[in-house]
């Protein structure tokens, strides 16, 4: 942690980790590396690092001091299979309805579809209903079956 808090200007102590594991891939034929969970102290200083990490745009393995090839290094909030599951629709639904922005805060899912909008939470299949369609008629859901969106 010492080297991601140095890239991302953040100060981590040890005492403020309380506990790093790997977790395994869904699908073991993946080449990527396992993703690390990381347990801070608080969510205060969790929502701290992360502010700092998106202030740093992109940040690359061979930044970290990691050698082998140079990969981009993700930090996002860990969620519940559901909820990955949950966001993975929503950001399919999203992206066929051409909504701008999908993203996490606090475990929970928020949409907007256009700079300017005000953004909606996702907590249940049911909520996507709430995702209009730019066009008139019917479009398929990536949860199956068709959906009507009225205004």
């Amino acid at each position: 942690m010492g080297s991601i808090s140095m890239a991302i200007n953040f100060p981590i102590s040890q005492k403020d980790i309380l506990s790093i594991h790997r977790v395994p891939h869904a699908h073991h034929q993946t080449k990527k590396p396992k993703n690390v969970i990381v347990k801070l102290s608080s969510r205060i200083l969790r929502d701290n690092v992360l502010a700092a990490f998106r202030k740093v745009k992109t940040l690359k393995t061979d930044q970290l001091g990691l050698t082998g090839s140079t990969m981009t290094v993700y930090m996002n909030e860990h969620l519940t299979l559901k909820k990955k599951q949950l966001f993975r629709k929503t950001r399919d639904l999203a992206a066929i309805h051409q909504y701008k922005y999908v993203w996490v805060r606090n475990a929970t899912i928020l949409v907007r579809e256009q700079d300017g909008d005000t953004a909606f939470a996702i907590r249940t299949d049911d909520d996507f209903r709430k995702i209009k369609s730019p066009s008139k008629g019917g479009n398929k859901s990536p949860c199956g079956g068709s959906t009507q969106h009225t205004q």
